[in-house]
């Protein structure tokens, strides 16, 4: 059984406040490997420790035990600059990371994915700059990204992959005849961007459990997206910028089928969305030691059917620098996103953070966070249709202490708890749509991590 969840969430809390007490700055990038014409910089992160609840399952449901695993992780990249070329700027970064889990209970959990080697991360951008020093200037910008899983439990036992990518061009204004003071930039700018959930051997043996897959929801948040965006820079201090960012989607979902509370097909709902904002923001130091970042806007989810979201967003951060012995940052996100489940979701996020560097490069780093997601009752599955509405709130704290003896290698230690007190919970199991108390799936869990990292980036 587990403990309160109240009391727990009170010694979460206290537990991240004593941290902050204490106080890791990241290392930079070292020197790299250099030739006439190349800058190289090579990188690789080992890590090894504990995962209490490796899937983000609830201890209070019978669907998917908790799954504690051993847990071994490695990561490589490398990234490429050119050097000494006034004219056109080019940077590759690349990054691929493999993970193994061997499970504290394997048989309980009945899972393949516990006792396994999996490739769970590739990141890769390349961008290109023409005539960057010049007032007006093209940029062209690619990213990718896989991840093994999603940030938080989404449908599925054993989580899902997922891809997404996105290009385009830049077009940024900037006049004045010295690149160096150019107090004001007009950026324009075009992406397209893509989403897809990869359904590899892992999760679907056979056509039938491809066709469960995307039955449950699984690619619901697949989708094809056109991004304008017009951004403004006036930077009437040396260390103070105005903010204008509006931006422009025409989001395209996938057409998909849903199952009813009696597991037949249904067809689902459409998803396609236009939203539009525009936020106007001040960024930069306030004093010597105090910087701060304010922005505030409005908008608008525009959603085909069901409803929208219209209303306001923003972020403020505080930041005090006493350098280089402390850091201490405060702040507060008001923002609108989707996930797939639902037509939106609105985000409350509040954090507090502590850093102290002490003496021969060691350093303490403590965090708090506070995370409220609530969902949209529009646009969910079939089968989700009278459920209560989802909110998740989730408690964040992290302690890490690291000794970084250069600027491009350190070594560090961490214990990370995620605590998600979500009511919200469905029932598809085995048998989705066939609703038994046994086969209730549960949002909410809790989620401990101890962590030591060796990470290079020469």
């Amino acid at each position: 059984m587990r403990h309160d969840r109240g009391a727990r969430a009170v010694s979460a809390v206290l537990t991240g406040l004593v941290c902050l007490l204490l106080g890791s700055a990241a290392h930079a990038k070292g020197p790299g490997l250099r030739t006439e014409s190349l800058i190289i910089h090579p990188s690789f992160d080992l890590a090894g420790g504990y995962d209490s609840n490796f899937w983000r399952e609830s201890a209070l449901e019978n669907t998917g035990p908790v799954n504690g695993v051993a847990l071994f992780q490695t990561t490589a990249g490398l990234d490429f600059a050119n050097r000494a070329n006034r004219r056109i700027g080019f940077e590759l970064e690349t990054s691929a990371g493999l993970r193994m889990a061997t499970g504290t209970d394997a048989e309980a959990t009945a899972s393949p994915l516990d006792d396994s080697v999996a490739f769970n991360n590739f990141r890769t951008r390349l961008g290109l700059s023409f005539m960057k020093r010049a007032p007006v200037t093209l940029d062209l910008e690619a990213r990718a990204k896989y991840t093994e899983r999603p940030a938080a439990e989404y449908l599925r036992a054993d989580g899902f992959q997922q891809l997404n990518a996105h290009f385009g061009p830049d077009i940024r204004f900037r006049p004045g005849a010295n690149p160096d003071s150019r107090a004001l930039e007009l950026s324009l700018g075009y992406r397209f961007a893509l989403q897809r959930h990869v359904c590899d051997f892992f999760v679907c043996d056979t056509e039938d459990e491809k066709v469960a897959f995307e039955a449950l929801g699984a690619n619901r948040g697949q989708s094809n997206t056109h991004k304008l965006k017009l951004a403004t820079r006036w930077q009437f201090f040396p260390k103070t910028a105005l903010t204008l960012d509006v931006q422009y989607w025409m989001v395209d979902y996938p057409q998909v089928y849903d199952l009813d509370a009696q597991g037949e097909e249904v067809q689902a709902p459409n998803k396609d969305a236009t939203p539009l904002r525009a936020e106007l923001g001040i960024k930069g130091l306030i004093t010597p030691r105090i910087s701060m970042t304010l922005r505030g806007g409005y908008v608008n989810s525009f959603n085909s059917s069901g409803g929208s979201y219209a209303g306001p967003i923003g972020k403020f951060q505080l930041e005090y620098w006493l350098e280089p012995v402390l850091r201490i940052r405060l702040g507060y996100q008001l923002k609108l996103g989707d996930d797939g489940f639902a037509n939106y979701f609105v985000l409350h996020r509040s954090a507090f953070s502590t850093t102290v560097n002490f003496a021969s490069r060691l350093s303490v780093t403590g965090e708090v966070g506070f995370d409220y997601y609530t969902y949209s009752l529009d646009g969910v599955p079939n089968w989700a249709i009278g459920l209560q509405q989802r909110k998740e709130p989730i408690l964040r704290t992290k302690t890490e202490a690291a000794w970084a003896p250069t600027d491009w290698f350190a070594i560090r230690g961490s214990w990370e708890l995620e605590d998600n007190n979500s009511a919200f919970a469905y029932c598809l199991g085995e048998q989705p749509g066939v609703c038994d108390a046994s086969a209730y799936d549960r949002v909410e869990y809790i989620r401990h991590v101890f962590m030591l990292r060796l990470a290079t980036n020469y």
